[in-house]
C-alpha cells in the first residue's frame, strides 16, 4: 500500500502487545504482519520490544525461539537500543511522560523514530500512548491497529 501523495510506504512502530496479538490471534494485528510480509508496509521494533516479546512468549509457554524466524518472514526491522539510548533529552522526556516504566523505552524509541521518519506511526492499544501529552509529543501519529488500517485503506 503506497501513500498516494508521495509514493512513500507507511511505516509502523508496533509495541509488544500488537506483535503478540498478531502471533496469537486472527484479526487486525495479524493483517499488519501480512502487509509487512508482502512489503506493503514497513514494521519496525527495537531490541527492547523484541526482548519483551520473547519474555511474554516464554511466560505463555509458546515457542519464543521462533521470534527470529518471525522477524525474517514478515520483514520486521529491528533497531538497536543504541539508536536512542544516547539521546539524553529524548530519554528524559520519555521518562517524564511514561505513566508506566515499561512504556518508557517504547516511547523514547518512537519519539526519535517518528521525527526521523515522516511516514511512520506508533501502533498500540495501550491507552497510555493516547494521552494528550503523549500524542502531542508524537505529533498525533499514534493509532490503534484498526485506525491505522483504515488510514492506509486496508480495513
Amino acid at each position: 500500500m503506497q501513500e498516494k501523495s508521495s509514493g512513500k510506504r507507511f511505516e509502523a512502530v508496533v509495541d509488544t502487545n500488537i506483535l503478540f496479538s498478531a502471533i496469537a490471534y486472527e484479526g487486525n494485528e495479524r493483517k499488519l504482519l501480512e502487509l509487512s510480509g508482502r512489503g506493503d508496509i514497513i514494521l519496525t521494533i527495537d531490541e527492547y520490544i523484541r526482548k519483551e516479546l520473547e519474555e511474554v512468549l516464554r511466560r505463555k509457554s509458546l515457542k519464543y525461539w521462533l521470534i527470529e524466524d518471525l522477524i525474517i518472514l514478515f520483514n520486521i526491522n529491528v533497531v538497536s537500543l543504541e539508536y536512542y539510548k544516547r539521546e539524553v533529552e529524548i530519554v528524559k522526556a520519555a521518562m517524564k511522560l511514561a505513566s508506566d516504566a515499561a512504556d518508557m523505552p517504547i516511547l523514547a524509541f518512537s519519539m526519535k523514530y517518528l521525527v526521523e521518519n515522516p511516514h511512520a506511526y506508533l501502533i498500540s492499544g495501550d491507552k497510555n500512548f493516547f494521552r494528550k501529552e503523549v500524542k502531542d509529543v508524537l505529533n498525533g501519529r499514534v493509532h490503534t491497529t484498526r485506525d491505522f488500517l483504515i488510514m492506509i485503506g486496508e480495513y
